[in-house]
């Protein structure tokens, strides 16, 4: 049986959507309306039934504040960059000894994967 954002190919972006809605406080309808969309077209998007057409997936990362390769970090080679950059934001606004701190353990995680130190 197919999982949840499996029924087109594997297009992952479904529930990243529906979560940046959310945080605006979007319904589907309203996020329908915005871009010029039926609410079956939202729904069906964030259900994993239908992937969006270009035009649409652009109008909906317009209006959801995101860029586009954000919203598919889980589905390309290097979306591993985007949460990088999000996870950069995140630590710019801790303490410089907290910064450090994360920043030490991350570089530990990493030599225990078989990276290499820096």
């Amino acid at each position: 049986m197919r999982g949840r954002g499996d029924l087109h190919g594997g297009f992952r972006a479904d529930r990243l959507i529906r979560m940046k809605r959310e945080e605006h406080g979007l319904t589907q309808e309203q996020l329908a309306e915005k871009i010029g969309v039926s609410i079956e077209t939202i729904s069906s998007i964030e259900r994993g039934i239908k992937m969006p057409r270009l035009q649409n997936f652009v109008a909906i990362a317009n209006q959801l504040g995101v860029s586009a390769d954000e919203l598919l970090q889980d589905e390309l080679d290097f979306g591993f960059i985007a949460e990088a950059n999000a996870l950069s934001k995140k630590l710019e606004k801790l303490s410089r000894a907290d910064r450090k701190r994360i920043l030490e353990t991350m570089n530990f995680l990493i030599v225990q994967a078989g990276g290499k130190s820096e």
